[in-house]
């Protein structure tokens, strides 16, 4: 090859190399270009978007929960406050392995598998918001976690309100408790105002008045490092609290009617008959609620569900019995009503009742019979063979719409959850129920409150009431007012309806009999009125258990669990009632031998104390 040639080839080679190099710088400055378009397009349209996961890195939204309203009784006295207590609680989207981090807990903080089931049914929840997994942990536990925190991410200890009831079981029916917020109620219940709330009213008042209890939620948005712990507080949104509830329970009355009743089953209502204010509701057995207000242990709420007594059973509202002889007011009046009774016209009490054509008799109480009886005596003596002839006359077509005026078998909307209707029975009841007719003798047996006719002690007590008021049916109601900072709502008093009868002066004959049964010789009570500084309208009732045969036996021959039942229904003054009440011990025998002087002693209480 001659030097000319190689000479030329040195330039093509050299020129070729230069036009790669302008295309690569070209290339260069275009990549640059698009990558200077792509920061100005990322900085310009999504600059909003990446300050929010900047600021997501280290700012966290936390919950503020409300303080729980207050609950207080007629008088101001406390019933329900809050204290402080502690959970153990996790952001469970942001723990790495949630699994592993959950065993360590339990090695911690003694979970049961009950607290991981309920943590795992309450789902991830937000970003940013706790999730319990244990709650009310002891001071022992609190310092065994408080060491580990560093090593726990996204764990936490939080502070928060936990109830505490200064009744306890005199109240827990009335009161009801809390409970955790279970996956049902999360699909119900509206979960913003529930933000960083671990708790949920599960019965009574409780329960009935949770929207007001509850309270408004706030919000701080806090600075958090790596571990997300909280560094600084940024903004803050403090939480309105929940209403403060005035009840028109009496404290001190409550639980005198609840000491009468330990170790006895069975219930006491008692309330204001010109008012309808619950004065006192008792049922017995109880429980301790405070139990309920943490975190309640597995086996402790099995034995309560398992206790043959059942104590969770609100027997005021919920108990469903034959009233016995305390139905004789309102059948006399029923008879009055219709003309089937005249006042004064004697009847001849056999010791027994017959309807014609029928077999079997229906038996006094009293073996030798009570002989000659009026309306107002066979109260008095609580007479069966004269409330049998005049339920048999009256026939149910005329007994059944009577006693309904009464707000018998009927629900009486009282502001508690859980009241049972009981059973005002009629032909076409009968009819739809069995699909047989109605028969006398459930007609004859319905006059001294057996057979079919069941009742709550709660529509014992308002019907009593209404014997009181001359036939004034007010509502009962738990509720009084409720409020915040000095702002209080009243909730007045409401009638329900009336009785007329066509002759007022049946209500005195009714009054002054049942007066006779607690104060005169031969009233069925008259021990429970000896020596009272008041006088005391009431009527005794023995409801049976289970049918006799011809003889009936001797109570203490029965097993307890076949025993009859005491009842014993009042109100007092009998000449201006300030009180009415219902009581009824299952199994206790006759009225007056066990509820009339439970009846004496709340009667007492409430009449008798200082101003």
């Amino acid at each position: 090859m001659t030097p000319a040639t190689q000479k030329g080839d040195l330039h093509r080679s050299i020129a070729q190399t230069h036009r790669r190099l302008r295309l690569l710088v070209s290339f260069g400055s275009l990549l640059l270009l698009l990558l200077l378009l792509r920061i100005g397009w990322m900085q310009t349209i999504h600059t909003a978007h990446f300050t929010a996961l900047s600021t997501e890195n280290h700012l966290r939204q936390i919950p503020l929960p409300p303080s729980r309203g207050l609950i207080f009784d007629r008088h101001g006295t406390l019933l329900a406050d809050n204290s402080v207590a502690y959970s153990l609680s996790l952001i469970p989207s942001q723990v790495d392995d949630l699994d592993a981090t959950i065993s360590k807990l339990r090695e911690l903080a003694n979970i049961h598998d009950r607290e991981v089931q309920r943590f795992q049914q309450r789902g991830q929840g937000s970003k940013f918001e706790t999730t319990p997994l244990k709650i009310d942990l002891s001071e022992e536990t609190i310092a065994r976690v408080a060491v580990q925190l560093h090593q726990l991410p996204s764990v936490y200890l939080e502070a928060y309100a936990a109830r505490r009831y200064t009744y306890g079981e005199s109240m827990a029916h009335v009161l009801g408790h809390l409970a955790s917020i279970s996956k049902r109620d999360r699909e119900r219940i509206d979960l913003y105002r529930y933000r960083g709330i671990q708790r949920i009213g599960r019965a009574g008042i409780e329960h009935q008045y949770e929207s007001l209890l509850l309270g408004i939620p706030g919000l701080q948005q806090a600075e958090v490092n790596a571990q997300g712990r909280s560094l600084m507080v940024h903004d803050r949104k403090v939480p309105t609290p929940g209403s403060n509830l005035v009840l028109t329970l009496d404290a001190d009355l409550q639980r005198v009617a609840s000491d009468a009743m330990a170790g006895l089953v069975g219930a006491v209502v008692a309330l204001e008959p010109s008012t309808g204010d619950i004065l006192a509701l008792v049922s017995a057995p109880s429980f301790d609620p405070d139990v309920f207000g943490h975190s309640i242990d597995p086996d402790d709420y099995q034995n309560l569900i398992r206790d043959a007594k059942n104590p969770l059973l609100n027997r005021a509202i919920q108990g469903q019995y034959a009233p016995g002889s305390t139905i004789k007011p309102f059948i006399a009046l029923a008879g009055l009503e219709s003309g089937h009774a005249i006042p004064d016209k004697q009847f001849f009490a056999t010791p027994q009742f017959k309807i014609p054509n029928y077999r079997r008799p229906f038996r006094d109480w009293k073996d030798e019979g009570h002989g000659w009886v009026t309306v107002s005596s066979s109260i008095t003596q609580s007479c069966d063979v004269y409330f049998y002839s005049l339920a048999y006359r009256m026939g149910i077509e005329a007994l059944e719409p009577f006693l309904a005026q009464f707000g018998l078998g009927q629900t009486q909307q009282l502001d508690l959850p859980g009241e049972r209707p009981g059973l005002l029975p009629n032909e076409t009841w009968k009819q739809k129920m069995y699909g047989q007719p109605w028969y006398p003798g459930e007609t004859v047996i319905m006059g001294i409150g057996q057979g079919y006719l069941l009742l709550t002690p709660l529509q014992l007590a308002t019907a009593t009431a209404a014997l009181a008021t001359r036939g004034i049916r007010m509502k009962p109601r738990l509720l009084r007012a409720y409020g915040q900072d000095g702002e209080i709502i009243e909730n007045p008093p409401e009638e329900l309806g009336r009785v007329t009868l066509s002759n007022p002066a049946w209500w005195d004959l009714v009054t002054n009999a049942m007066v006779d049964v607690v104060h005169a010789p031969n009233g069925t009570a008259w021990r429970s009125g000896l020596d009272a500084a008041y006088r005391i309208a009431g009527k005794t009732g023995t409801a049976q258990v289970i049918s006799y045969g011809e003889k009936r036996p001797d109570s203490e021959d029965l097993p307890e669990h076949l025993r009859d039942h005491s009842l014993f229904i009042a109100f007092a003054p009998a000449e201006a009632p300030k009180i009415a009440l219902a009581v009824i011990v299952e199994h206790g025998g006759h009225g007056s031998t066990m509820a009339a002087p439970i009846a004496r002693q709340v009667l007492d209480a409430y009449l008798l104390r200082p101003l």
